[in-house]
């Protein structure tokens, strides 16, 4: 299912809302990114795309009918669970990917994130919401000892 349809539109009248929105994309653009022949996105066609399909950002980048656990690509070479992606886009959580068939951290390539890699994912956090993510990093850590 294309981008276009998901919100009851033609890819013409997707074109047309989002130059409505100040964002010039052509009808031809967006059959090229629901064909996967434009495999990118600009950040400001992102949000004029959740605009006018009602849709928060979230949701068009990690699409809520993938399986939770399933890969999904971050870049060429970097991939994560589904719902990770979706905690980490969120904010909510900090993001484990696999590189080389090897799970780390994306601010820790080396390996499971520390507590100090942590403490430097959320000081770009709001305070409540760092302290959530802290608190989720610790309990996870006390239910793999307790195992």
């Amino acid at each position: 299912m294309g981008i276009s349809s998901r919100g009851g539109m033609t890819q013409e009248g997707l074109a047309e809302a989002l130059q409505e929105a100040g964002i010039d994309l052509e009808r031809i653009t967006i059959a090229k990114l629901e064909s996967g022949h434009r495999p990118f996105v600009k950040l400001d066609e992102l949000l004029a795309l959740s605009l006018v399909l009602h849709v928060s950002p979230i949701d068009l980048l990690v699409p809520k009918d993938l399986d939770e656990k399933q890969p999904y690509r971050i870049t060429p070479k970097i991939t994560a669970r589904v719902a990770q992606v979706r905690d980490w886009t969120r904010g909510d959580s900090y993001l484990l990917t696999t590189y080389k068939g090897k799970t780390t951290m994306a601010v820790n390539p080396k390996g499971p994130p520390t507590a100090a890699d942590i403490a430097a994912f959320i000081q770009w956090m709001p305070d409540d919401r760092g302290r959530e993510v802290m608190q989720r990093w610790l309990t996870e850590q006390q239910e793999e000892e307790d195992r």
